[in-house]
């Protein structure tokens, strides 16, 4: 190996370099309570603090504003009603019709698509377009929800790890539900309507009104605040079950310990019984 390529490989390696370091937990605890108490950290969770509800707002409701927004521009494409879309069937197979000049679209430019039309599914249109919306939108939801919680447990001292998990379970099953609701208003709707538009109208709708039922629920029935609790209760349990498991680990451990020395006394004291009988009879004077 040359010069050359000595001094490639070093700095290579010079800038992939990585630092590692390995703290036991007190260690880890007390490096974060000095992270939390400098003045920067208080700053940012200050920040937080003011930020927080907008970011909930946004977390939420991210995916319904996208999906929104696709309909407005579909509206302005195919008019307010929609009925400029409807779906027809051709031998056996199901197709987006499109009324009018296509000279006057600017998204659909054509007058006859497939429903799995990649640009038709990615728009929300029709039965697979607005199922495809649904689900999308709610994976989409969960990640940035909970991306919000783990900031949220990170910047704000007062909340315990059971409380993130517990809302975060809480908000999953709600997402899910809300979810599944629109799913199942977009299959209804494509199965009743023939506008191209409604199943999307109905799985947004929908989705909407859930999410927000599903909320005022939980806020009435504080099902979050129970959920978070019963962790509580779980934790302490465990740790009342471990602790009586450690007490009898030492228990047992002290009875054997216990044991061994009594043993180890008695083989001592016959060990040493016999030696003075056999050899000090030998080595005393006789009279």
């Amino acid at each position: 190996m040359n010069q050359a390529d000595r001094a490639l490989r070093k700095n290579t390696i010079r800038h992939n370099s990585q630092e590692l370091y390995a703290l036991s937990l007190e260690e880890f605890d007390h490096a974060f309570k000095i992270m939390a108490e400098s003045p920067r950290y208080v700053s940012q969770r200050s920040t937080w603090e003011t930020l927080k509800s907008g970011v909930e707002v946004g977390a939420n409701y991210t995916a319904t504003g996208k999906d929104l927004g696709t309909l407005t521009k579909l509206f302005a494409d195919l008019g307010f009603s929609g009925t400029k879309a409807y779906i027809k069937y051709y031998k056996g197979r199901p197709y987006v019709i499109f009324k009018g000049s296509p000279a006057l679209r600017r998204i659909f430019t054509g007058t006859r698509y497939g429903l799995q039309n990649a640009k038709v599914v990615q728009m929300g249109i029709g039965r697979s377009g607005a199922v495809s919306a649904a689900r999308s939108g709610g994976i989409l939801t969960i990640v940035l929800v909970s991306a919000f919680r783990i900031a949220d447990f990170i910047l704000t001292d007062q909340m315990t790890l059971n409380q993130l998990i517990g809302t975060l379970a809480t908000d999953v099953v709600k997402i899910g539900i809300a979810t599944g609701a629109s799913i199942i208003a977009a299959v209804g709707a494509a199965a009743v309507f023939t506008v191209a538009i409604g199943p999307t109208v109905a799985a947004i709708g929908v989705g909407l009104l859930v999410s927000y039922g599903l909320s005022k629920l939980d806020d009435h029935y504080e099902i979050t605040t129970k959920v978070i609790a019963a962790l509580d209760e779980l934790e302490r349990r465990n740790n009342s079950k471990l602790k009586r498991l450690q007490q009898d680990a030492l228990e047992r451990v002290g009875e054997l310990a216990d044991s061994v020395i009594d043993y180890a006394v008695d083989e001592a004291r016959r060990i040493l019984i016999n030696t003075a009988r056999h050899y000090l009879p030998r080595r005393l004077p006789q009279w």
